[in-house]
């Protein structure tokens, strides 16, 4: 419950979790359109500039884990408090809602899962339970009113329809024609598919 007439200033933070960069990107809700951004250098980087050296540091140092998570949660408070909200003429108390996404490391780490089953080849992928509690640990990174909804995709969700729009909006055209989604970051995600199938992989 608030004073006033407030309905038309709602807004959101996403996080994009990366492993070299963490994005915050201010969102009106109502819209849907970006209102601010603002970045920083992943805290993690002193453990390797990748995922593959970050999962090494936990399988040798029974501290990395603890110490990954906790860089992994600071971050966001560095990208989001205050600088995005500031750049976006935004008061804090106006942010309802945040969101995080990840890959499956970032994910791991981010929540404090051991990764080290990621380290083992993309056929032992796993899909861990969220731990209970940690989905609001990183969200009070943000705003302390806004709950924190860890959104972090699976690839097996991708068959959702709901989980396709990103590269299915990509191209406008013939219903069957085909689209290719790359995100070329420190790793690299394609996805190549139309509105019936898509196929995705990732280095």
């Amino acid at each position: 419950m608030e004073p006033g007439d407030t309905p038309a200033r709602r807004f959101g933070i996403a996080y994009d979790l990366g492993t070299t960069t963490v994005v915050a990107t201010l969102l009106d809700l109502s819209t849907g359109t970006p209102v601010a951004v603002d970045s920083v250098l992943n805290a993690q980087q002193p453990f390797g500039a990748d995922v593959i050296t970050r999962i090494s540091a936990t399988m040798l140092d029974p501290t990395a884990l603890d110490r990954l998570t906790g860089l992994a949660q600071r971050d966001p408070r560095r990208a989001g408090r205050g600088q995005v909200c500031e750049r976006g003429g935004v008061d804090r108390a106006e942010v309802y809602e945040v969101a995080l996404a990840g890959n499956a490391t970032m994910t791991h780490l981010a929540l404090g899962i051991d990764p080290e089953p990621l380290g083992r080849g993309a056929v032992h992928h796993v899909h861990p339970p969220v731990p209970r509690g940690a989905r609001r640990r990183p969200g009070h990174a943000a705003c302390t009113r806004a709950p924190a909804r860890c959104v972090f995709p699976r690839f097996g969700r991708l068959r959702r329809r709901r989980h396709r729009r990103g590269p299915a909006r990509l191209g406008h055209g013939p219903r069957l024609a085909h689209r290719l989604f790359v995100d070329i970051g420190t790793n690299c995600e394609i996805v190549l598919g139309n509105d019936d199938w898509l196929l995705a992989t990732a280095a």
